[in-house]
């Protein structure tokens, strides 16, 4: 889209030393409808954030008890999706001030 621009990448874990990386969005400050824009930026974010915490929490408990090895790919981009939405699910149902 003319007026934004991002890497393919959004974000980055490392296992050691459990480091997430998350990538800006860099637009035009006069980008027309630039506060819708923002939103859907700060919501691809938040998206990125909870996959790179998914990545963390993947690391830190599945792998280091040995459920499955790291270097199997296609198991491991399943789970992370699955544990994208189970977050997703649990974040929607959290009361807030207002709702």
């Amino acid at each position: 889209m003319p007026g934004v621009h991002t890497g393919y990448v959004l974000g980055i874990y490392s296992v050691r030393p459990a480091l997430m990386r998350l990538f800006a969005y860099v637009y035009s400050p006069d980008l027309p409808d630039r506060e819708v824009w923002e939103l859907y930026f700060r919501l691809q974010m938040l998206s990125t954030f909870v996959h790179e915490i998914a990545h963390h929490y993947d690391f830190k408990n599945r792998i280091a008890r040995g459920h499955w090895r790291a270097d199997e790919t296609e198991k491991r981009g399943a789970y992370l999706v699955q544990m994208d939405r189970a977050l997703r699910r649990h974040l929607a149902a959290v009361p807030r001030p207002g709702r």
